[in-house]
């Protein structure tokens, strides 16, 4: 069965749109940064990316592009907050880019038991 993680990470509009775009480059489905995300975008048009109980291992080309996006995020001072939590409850990983103007609902993006957090706010957003 493996490991599993949740994953979660917000976003701006622009870093939903550079993940997107990024991901859209790539032809092997299982590849794309975003095969198996669900994506919501809240009411004031942030994006929320989660994986439910997934393997997050560093040796998947797929999580490797995800990193590469968050890379890029930072080159570009794109502001995002990322959460992966491991099934050990002391693994825990927390990536951030806060440029001087990093809006509230992402600065205070900290999911506290888990990244399932029901924001009622959300609407799905279709990947095709």
């Amino acid at each position: 069965m493996g490991y599993r993680s949740h994953v979660s990470m917000k976003t701006t509009t622009e870093g939903w749109i550079v993940m997107k775009k990024f991901n859209d480059t790539i032809e092997n489905k299982e590849h794309q940064p975003l095969d198996g995300a669900e994506v919501n975008k809240t009411e004031s048009g942030f994006y929320k990316i989660s994986f439910y109980d997934v393997k997050w291992y560093d040796s998947y080309q797929s999580v490797q592009n995800f990193n590469h996006v968050l890379q890029l995020y930072e080159e570009q001072d794109i502001p995002y907050s990322f959460v992966r939590l491991g099934e050990d409850t002391e693994d825990i990983e927390h990536r951030r880019n806060y440029p001087d103007d990093i809006p509230y609902e992402i600065e205070s993006f900290e999911p506290v038991v888990d990244v399932n957090d029901e924001d009622l706010d959300y609407t799905p957003v279709d990947l095709d």
